[in-house]
């Protein structure tokens, strides 16, 4: 099948008796992150929510302090608006008319199955979920450049439609706030 014989083995092993074979963690995060969610691993609609509402202060603390992340916080002066949802084959969007940036679910749950986090141990450790916020702040910085440029039309009256130079900013300014964070 084209797999080592301990991944074969680890695979087995999970599949048949739930058994733990040792393994080395990062083909176990690897393989982890190509499987799909247990049912304790899935974020239910209720959990969904309140981690939207946990996300709004955690991912403004990972952002607060960067140019970049003072920048998406700017374009939020009530406070940042984050929904967590499945976005089927998107890691995030921006709704203009309602001000949320929505978080794709799928890709939260997918770190989760790396980390080995379950739906009930995100919602009771702020540990997890600053981690989350940490993993997902570059791509609230970039549904906050879209926040702005409609923002901008709008306040002014101007018909803005999608172009290339938008994707452009906000990939700009995602690309400024991650490398400050690297450093």
């Amino acid at each position: 099948s084209g797999k080592s014989f301990t991944e074969q083995a680890y695979l087995l092993g999970n599949f048949f008796d739930g058994s733990d074979v040792p393994v080395d963690p990062a083909l176990k995060a690897k393989i982890n992150s190509a499987r799909g969610s247990l049912p304790q691993e899935v974020l239910p609609a209720q959990q969904r929510e309140l981690l939207g509402n946990m996300l709004n202060t955690a991912v403004a603390k990972e952002l607060s302090g960067t140019k970049g992340g003072d920048r998406a916080l700017a374009a939020f002066p009530n406070g940042l608006k984050i929904k967590v949802a499945p976005l089927s084959g998107s890691y995030s969007s921006c709704d203009a008319a309602s001000g949320y940036i929505t978080l794709d679910s799928e890709t939260i749950q997918q770190y989760m199955r790396m980390k080995g986090y379950t739906a009930s141990s995100l919602m009771n450790s702020p540990a997890q979920v600053a981690e989350i916020a940490k993993y997902m702040s570059p791509a609230v910085v970039y549904e906050s450049a879209h926040k702005s440029q409609a923002d901008w039309a709008a306040t002014r009256g101007v018909y803005k439609p999608h172009v290339q130079e938008d994707e452009i900013e906000a990939m700009s300014l995602e690309g400024l706030y991650t490398t400050e964070k690297i450093k």
